[in-house]
């Protein structure tokens, strides 16, 4: 049986109060230089408790880097709706790090390793156990790449917009390789609704392409924190 690290906490704000004091305590220690992060609501309260500490307790973050999971393809960085904007809204404003990169192309993978690799990567988990735009059917060895996104995932995401017709229908994704590679993963799981994709997960024996956020389960260090019961 893989053993799999889930932390099951009363609420939302507990469980990112102990990503804060986690990843804060990397930072203060110089052991983490390249942050991946994701979109979404599910990091916005993390987000501003982190934020909020390193701006009162002064934290240098002036030599971290961060690299953003995905973004919608060809989407304008200004547009309210494209990832920048929401890293810029969110955290980028309130908080100068060395260099925020996003994907473009295939080329970020090589852009991650020459930069040392990411060392520390937060990731949101979909209903259907999907991690950032890598959908069902995904493969374990794919690597930063354009997508096509499907019907339920733009249907999903037209809440943000003002019809599903503005929704964009590809983005850019980091593989799920890509992810694999990173040194330690927290994924962040709270609601009943992602219940259904964590007890799939927690019951995996292997990967199943169907389900990608198994691709995780032979991962050194990887972490689950979350609200739900399991």
């Amino acid at each position: 049986m893989i053993k799999r690290n889930i932390k099951v906490f009363d609420n939302q704000t507990r469980a990112n109060e102990f990503l804060l004091d986690l990843l804060t305590n990397k930072i203060k220690h110089k052991l983490i230089k390249n942050i991946g992060l994701p979109t979404g609501s599910t990091p916005i309260e993390f987000y501003k408790l982190f934020a909020n500490k390193v701006n009162t307790e002064k934290i240098d973050v002036s030599e971290i880097s961060t690299f953003n999971l995905d973004e919608y393809y060809r989407l304008d960085p200004k547009d309210e709706q494209s990832y920048h904007f929401f890293m810029f809204k969110h955290l980028f404003s309130k908080i100068k790090f060395k260099a925020n990169y996003f994907p473009k192309s295939a080329k970020y993978d090589s852009q991650i390793k020459a930069a040392g690799g990411l060392d520390f990567l937060i990731l949101g988990v979909g209903n259907d156990g999907h991690i950032a735009f890598n959908e069902p059917g995904s493969l374990k060895s794919s690597q930063t790449r354009i997508i096509n996104l499907k019907p339920e995932t733009i249907q999903a995401n037209s809440r943000f917009f003002k019809s599903i017709d503005e929704v964009p229908k590809k983005a850019i994704t980091m593989g799920l390789d890509t992810i694999f590679k990173a040194k330690q993963i927290v994924v962040l799981a709270f609601g009943p609704a992602k219940k259904k994709a964590l007890q799939s997960f927690v019951n995996s024996t292997k990967f199943n392409s169907q389900l990608p956020i198994s691709a995780l389960l032979n991962h050194p260090n990887t972490m689950i924190l979350t609200d739900q019961k399991l």
